[in-house]
């Protein structure tokens, strides 16, 4: 059944249809309207300035990733790929962060403000993206929306590689839109748009392995452009731009047998695969903010603008929605429609899981599409939807910053008191026990920040089931060392390490590898002469979380 709603809501005077010709006007059907600066661009312009700054504001201590991050980022260069063999990524990112962080120092705002930067460089490419795909009211939608993303904002201000992604995924969609309108009108640099093209490919593929689902589905989408029945006069060219994105791999292929070992050996421990619908629910979440009322609004929000943009076209003075998917949204829709289903069938062929983070190689096109549906509003309308969607996803934005993403400061500033106050004030060797081990890196570098140095020498933190060092996680046959591990034995194991001194033991039990682990630990520890006392509950509003327990001897 056709469902068309049509609204007399008044055409706009400042933008065009939201399409994109191979004329390089920026204007397509529906009634093009000419382009000039209005409202929008201040309001875009006020937002990027808001955006940038929130980008670089300080925020909670590292967590998991991001200590490891850091962590492998400071090993020497020729044990780099070790490190990156045993935590399961490719190595652009690190390897850019190694060099900028000899340049800038290992701080926390130093080491954030790489993807700071990356986001603001997205930024200005979604401006870029947005003018191309529907022209400068679109432009500065996009630049807008990206500004106050939670999304975009979380990423830009975490050690890890999302922003770096997004970069590249709007740095193709413009060469691939250059190369397009290059190809239609005979212009002579389309070869070295195809070029850059490769370069781009290749580039994703060493920044993240999820990339490879987006270049897939790419892939598919221009091959299908080239052997549809209907259109063949555009097959040459269109075969060019597939084999340019295969090209890419040219550049992966020295990684090859390391995404092999990966493969087989470290995979998602942490999680399981998910459904599809999982996988865009989770999606839209992580899209609207941080865990929130206005942070499931925004999702609502984006949702609205999304079918709008996907479903929406305008017909004189009228809004009409539901009589087709706008041609200038298809690809982009396809390519976000089959990167869901290739993940979600490679993650249950491989049992591995998806995070809301993975959603970055699809995000640029998704603002590219919502940026479309908010600018088919009136100006009036418009102003409305962005004072109640703009100022809830600028309210979720805020969210971002004092949003706890560890709660590792606090945990080691409690222990560090608690050793102090055991010994009258000073300090003395400590024995401390994380687990699982993936508690131990953003806890060891906050150890080692708040100050460890004792008078026989620095607390040791280790880890869960093989007492190891907390620098590192090694992800490989995760699951199967702990399924193998006996609580019982590292009891004895940290009982025997420790003597007469107490034992603080950090730990939270619902982490999928530990099985109920870190609460037999527990209890094993407390059957020995030790009694135990908790200082500090999970603090649950934190998304890396821990009880602290300590466990002293009696008398």
């Amino acid at each position: 059944m056709q469902l068309s709603i049509r609204a007399r809501l008044g055409v706009s005077e400042t933008g065009g249809d939201l399409g994109s010709d191979a004329d390089g006007s920026g204007r397509r059907g529906d009634g093009p309207r000419p382009a000039r600066r209005g409202p929008e661009a201040l309001v875009a312009a006020a937002l990027a300035v808001v955006g940038i700054a929130l980008r670089f504001l300080p925020n909670s201590s590292l967590w998991l990733d991001e200590a490891l991050a850091a962590n492998i980022a400071d090993v020497a260069l020729g044990d780099l790929t070790d490190a990156l063999r045993r935590d399961g990524h490719p190595p652009l990112y690190y390897l850019l962060l190694k060099g900028w962080t000899a340049v800038f120092g290992t701080s926390d705002l130093a080491l954030r403000s790489l993807s700071g930067v990356f986001g603001v460089v997205a930024m200005a490419l979604a401006w870029f993206a947005g003018r191309r795909f529907g022209g400068e009211r679109t432009a500065w939608a996009a630049l807008g929306l990206m500004a106050i993303s939670p999304y975009a904002i979380r990423y830009s201000s975490e050690v890890r590689p999302y922003s770096l992604i997004m970069v590249l995924v709007f740095a193709g969609y413009l060469l691939v839109d250059r190369y397009r309108r290059a190809e239609a009108s005979g212009t002579a640099n389309s070869v070295r748009t195809l070029v850059g093209i490769a370069l781009v490919s290749g580039l994703l593929m060493l920044t993240h392995y999820w990339s490879f689902w987006l270049l897939g589905a790419v892939g598919l989408v221009v091959l299908w452009g080239a052997f549809r029945p209907a259109d063949t006069t555009q097959r040459a060219g269109l075969l060019r731009l597939a084999a340019a994105i295969a090209a890419g791999a040219v550049l992966f292929a020295p990684w090859l047998p390391h995404l092999l070992h990966q493969s087989a050996n470290t995979g998602t421990p942490w999680g399981a695969p998910v459904t599809p619908q999982s996988m865009v629910s989770l999606s839209l979440i992580d899209f609207g903010g941080p865990p929130s009322t206005e942070g499931v609004l925004s999702a609502i929000g984006l949702s609205f603008l999304v079918a709008l943009g996907v479903l929406g076209h305008r017909s004189g003075s009228s809004l009409v929605l539901g009589e087709r998917v706008q041609t200038a949204v298809v690809p982009l829709l396809a390519v976000i429609v089959l990167v869901v289903s290739i993940g979600t069938v490679t993650g249950y062929v491989s049992g591995t899981a998806f995070q809301g983070r993975y959603a970055a190689v699809f995000f640029p096109l998704f603002v590219l599409v919502t940026a479309r549906g908010l600018m088919l509003l009136d100006r009036w309308v418009l102003a409305v939807a962005a004072v109640i969607i703009g100022g809830v996803l600028a309210i979720s934005a805020l969210r971002v910053i004092p949003y706890d993403r560890t709660q590792a400061d606090t945990i080691a500033a409690t222990i560090l008191a608690d050793v102090s106050d055991q010994t009258g004030g000073a300090e003395a060797p400590a024995l401390v026990v994380a687990c699982p081990d993936q508690l131990a890196p953003a806890l060891d570098r906050e150890l080692r920040a708040q100050g460890t140095e004792g008078a026989e020498g620095e607390t040791r933190l280790v880890t869960y089931p093989n007492l190891g060092e907390p620098a590192f996680v090694d992800w490989t046959n995760y699951l199967e060392r702990h399924a193998a591990s006996d609580p019982v034995a590292v009891a004895a194991a940290v009982d025997a390490e420790a003597g007469p001194a107490p034992v603080w033991l950090v730990w939270n039990n619902g982490y999928r590898s530990t099985e109920g682990r870190c609460a037999e630990l527990v209890e094993a520890l407390g059957r020995s002469d030790r009694q135990a006392s908790t200082l500090a509950e999970r603090n649950e509003s934190a998304f890396e979380n821990a009880t602290i327990t300590v466990f002293r001897k009696s008398g």
